[in-house]
């Protein structure tokens, strides 16, 4: 292996890591955008107060 292959290499994976994290902060971006949107339709089903929806069970 050469080194301008290992170059090569290194440049196509750092691309394809940067891909990845890109879509994954999208999904988490569009995730918290559509909770907001949806909050209190959903509050108002469950009979959820402010409080109630805002607490972390797993704390």
């Amino acid at each position: 292996m050469t080194a301008a292959t290992v170059k090569e290499t290194w440049w196509r994976y750092r691309y394809w890591v940067a891909a990845v994290l890109t879509v994954c902060y999208s999904v988490q971006y569009f995730d918290r955008i559509s909770m907001g949107v949806v909050a209190s339709s959903m509050m108002k089903d469950l009979g959820l107060t402010y409080a109630q929806y805002g607490a972390r069970p797993w704390l």
